[in-house]
């Protein structure tokens, strides 16, 4: 809520309950309702193999549904070194690295070097609610870095994801 620039009003009273108010600016653009003038057509469905690496398990549930629903193979991983380990053991089949930016122990650019190492050619999407200098840290606010600002939607996901595999964006 702080990157957006918002703020958060708590009023407790006594006997009566707290109330939490969050407030964030105004977008500068109307966001259009799908089916609305300017939708893009759904990205073609997918039959690669993706090597989802994101420590929230929630996102990562929802994100490995998403891509399921697309028709890609998703191999699921809640931490850099979980990833390694699918990596030896499936690594002809991966097609795209789809990685969280910021995470406990080995952040999403550090485990895509690894993997890169021994396969520069592999795909690598990034993805993080974090903006800015933050991510500039990690090295991926570069044009050449392909990301996917969090939340996303799943047909942004589907394009982002196609695109890349692709040829079309990114790293």
């Amino acid at each position: 809520m702080k990157q957006s620039a918002g703020e958060v009003v708590i009023e407790s009273e006594l006997g009566r309950g707290t109330s939490v108010r969050i407030f964030f600016p105004l977008a500068e653009e109307r966001v259009k309702a799908a089916g609305a003038a300017g939708h893009r057509p759904a990205a073609r469905p997918g039959t690669e193999t993706i090597l989802l690496v994101e420590d929230d398990a929630e996102v990562r549930r929802l994100t490995a549904e998403m891509l399921t629903r697309q028709g890609y193979a998703v191999l699921e991983a809640a931490s850099g070194q979980t990833a390694i380990r699918l990596w030896q053991q499936h690594k002809a089949s991966i097609d795209m690295l789809l990685t969280d930016v910021v995470m406990p122990l080995m952040a999403g650019p550090e485990l895509a070097t690894r993997l890169r190492a021994g396969r520069p050619e592999l795909k690598v999407l990034y993805m993080s609610g974090y903006a800015g200098e933050l991510l500039e840290q990690y090295g991926v606010a570069s044009a050449a870095a392909a990301f996917l600002h969090k939340p996303f939607t799943s047909d942004v996901l589907a394009h982002s994801v196609r695109a890349l595999l692709d040829g079309k964006g990114g790293a």
